[in-house]
């Protein structure tokens, strides 16, 4: 199993053995560029929102992203988390990506790591949506791109 700092989630979202069970596959598309290389990728992956969430003491609604494929070159995995603030402010995001063996990550969650910069817009439609992401890495590498979900499920329900 694989946890990604910044993921940590609190017991009102999802427990780390939730997270990790898929309930359904949903179509994820993605178009990312990294340092200036561009990738494409589609297939199956994991969309939930949940309208109520918390994260440290931050209560927000919650989106994330799940994608997977085996390989060794290319974009292999996707992790994004995004949070927007009930009480108002900007979204924020937590993203990691494997491209081959390399990993990317931005982090702009508050109370978090906080690696790399950058900013997140999510534009739904029907019952999914379009990440819109612009940012830089921990090492500097320019990322910017789109993840479209076309479905967004709930989590499973946590008891705590």
């Amino acid at each position: 199993m694989r946890i990604i700092p910044g993921l940590a989630l609190s017991a009102l979202t999802l427990s780390t053995a939730a997270w990790h069970t898929r309930a359904s596959a949903e179509k994820v598309t993605i178009a990312i560029a990294v340092g200036g290389k561009s990738y494409k990728a589609s297939g199956e992956g994991e969309c939930q929102y949940a309208a109520m969430a918390s994260y440290y003491d931050m209560r927000a609604k919650m989106w994330s992203v799940e994608y997977s494929v085996e390989g060794k070159s290319g974009l292999t995995n996707l992790h994004l988390t995004a949070w927007r603030p009930l009480a108002g402010g900007a979204d924020q995001m937590s993203l990691s990506l494997q491209i081959g063996s390399t990993d990317h990550r931005i982090d702009t969650v508050r109370k978090s790591e906080n690696v790399g910069s950058g900013t997140l817009t999510l534009k739904t439609k029907g019952q999914g949506g379009t990440f819109k992401i612009m940012g830089k890495d921990e090492k500097g590498a320019t990322i910017k791109g789109t993840i479209e979900c076309t479905t967004f499920s709930s989590p499973p329900a946590v008891a705590g």
